[in-house]
C-alpha cells in the first residue's frame, strides 16, 4: 500500500460488484512485492502550524513578573477588578465559542 496524504493515493483497493469485504484485493499489487515507503507532505499552512508549536512550546507556561505584580497589589489592597470589562469578555469569549 502506498497512501499518500496530499490527496494522491497509490494502490487502494477495489471491490468489485458481488464481492464480500473480507475479498477485497489490492489492484495491480503482488503479494510479494516490497510495500513502498509512506510519503507524507505538508502544505503551507501545515508547515506554519509546526513552526507555531514550535515556538509556543519554548515559552514559558507562566509569566512570573505578572504574577508577581497582581500577588503584590492583592496584598497591597490596590488590585482592582473592573467588572463591565470582565463582563464585556466574557460575552465575548462566549460568542466566539458559538460560533465554531
Amino acid at each position: 500500500m502506498n497512501p499518500k496524504i496530499n490527496g494522491v493515493s497509490g494502490n487502494s483497493p477495489r471491490v468489485e460488484s458481488g464481492q464480500r469485504s473480507t475479498e477485497v484485493r489490492q489492484s495491480g499489487t503482488d503479494s510479494a512485492a516490497k510495500p513502498a515507503a509512506d510519503q507524507v507532505s505538508l502544505t503551507g499552512s501545515g508547515q506554519l502550524m509546526v513552526r507555531l508549536e514550535k515556538i509556543l512550546s519554548d515559552l514559558p507556561t507562566v509569566d512570573r513578573e505578572r504574577v508577581e505584580t497582581i500577588k503584590r497589589a492583592i496584598a497591597d489592597g490596590t488590585y482592582s477588578v473592573n467588572a463591565e470589562k470582565v463582563a464585556a469578555e466574557v460575552i465575548r469569549m462566549e460568542m466566539d465559542l458559538n460560533r465554531v
